[in-house]
């Protein structure tokens, strides 16, 4: 219908995420899509998009690996494969693609995304006032999210041009357990009577979470003064220094 107007088409296709990281899964798919559609239908314009209204959380680093998707499709043609994509966004990035995908698996499950957001949620929460994640997803996210901090621990080590965003979802990911562990046990142990751990959440966790929410907030700061004008990063510093 649009080609009868006359017009040339534009498609503008989004690199999606929530909170701070990309959701893996469903961009890589539907980016996929979106490139044998446009090839098919002999549409020459793409442009990649990613939003900053939620207060531009995301930065751009997060999303430049997914950008040979229409690169490759675009040069190869139909015959493109995912190897082929893979092996140009690790050259562009110098991250390999299986840690791409860690370091955007919040959430990331067909069907749950927009609806449950499960990290941006538990990141923000205020654990006397819960209003995050279910209990029967605590040990799902403690056991996967620990493996994941593992694995970015490692390539924090190696100290090359992505250092910053290891580090970054790593302390995101430090986050997420240790308040998962709090969702979990901390209305438990206080019906319980369990005063060691209510002690240990006081003197220990919850000064711990501070500890990596400021690392958190200074890591930030650098990726975001490194990528864009300073305005607007008051808001991550008001949302951050209030959970602190």
């Amino acid at each position: 219908k649009h080609r009868q107007l006359g017009q040339k088409i534009v498609f503008a296709g989004s690199i999606t995420g929530r909170s701070y990281l990309t959701f893996h899964l469903y961009t890589y798919e539907n980016c996929i899509a979106a490139a044998k559609s446009t090839l098919k239908n002999k549409i020459r314009d793409v442009l990649v998009t990613i939003w900053g209204d939620g207060g531009n959380e995301r930065n751009i680093t997060f999303t430049t690996p997914y950008l040979p998707i229409y690169s490759e499709y675009f040069y190869k043609g139909e015959n493109c494969t995912e190897d082929e994509i893979k092996k140009v966004s690790e050259f562009l990035t110098k991250k390999k693609f299986s840690d791409v995908e860690i370091m955007g698996q919040s959430a990331d499950k067909k069907g749950d995304i927009f609806r449950h957001g499960l990290g941006g949620r538990l990141f923000y929460c205020d654990i006397l006032y819960d209003l995050s994640i279910n209990l029967d997803s605590c040990g799902e996210i403690i056991e996967n999210y620990t493996k994941y901090s593992q694995r970015l621990q490692v390539l924090e080590n190696l100290k090359d041009k992505n250092y910053d965003d290891y580090h970054l979802v790593r302390l995101y990911y430090d986050i997420l357990v240790l308040k998962a562990t709090l969702r979990r046990d901390l209305r438990a142990s206080y019906k319980n009577g369990n005063r060691a751990f209510l002690e240990k959440t006081v003197n220990e966790i919850i000064p711990a979470l501070q500890a990596i929410y400021k690392e958190f907030l200074k890591t930030f700061k650098r990726m975001w003064y490194n990528s864009y004008k300073h305005f607007g990063f008051e808001v991550i510093s008001f949302r951050i220094g209030g959970i602190v």
